[in-house]
């Protein structure tokens, strides 16, 4: 299970998941894990999705709407928008 980071104060916490997953667990960090020292956090999961995962779901959606021609970019950017939403980040 992952711990929730409520670290407010952390630089990292908008590009990291334990802060912005979401659904947030009852259990959470008593002291926040960011190191300002060394400008790190052993605990950081990114929830920047990569565009393998994107595609990956494109390419789903695209099979489960019968492998339609032409709806290559609406259908991206479904992907998209769910992939970001699953990670937790608003889409770009």
């Amino acid at each position: 299970m992952l711990l929730y980071c409520h670290g407010t104060d952390c630089p990292l916490r908008t590009d990291c998941f334990r802060n912005t997953m979401p659904e947030v667990p009852r259990d959470k960090f008593v002291r926040l894990p960011y190191d300002a020292n060394l400008g790190s956090c052993e605990y950081f999961i990114s929830n920047i999705p990569g565009h393998e995962e994107i595609e990956r779901a494109s390419y789903f959606r695209w099979l489960q709407l019968g492998k339609p021609e032409a709806q290559e970019l609406d259908i991206w950017l479904y992907a998209k928008e769910l992939v970001f939403r699953n990670h937790g980040r608003k889409m770009e």
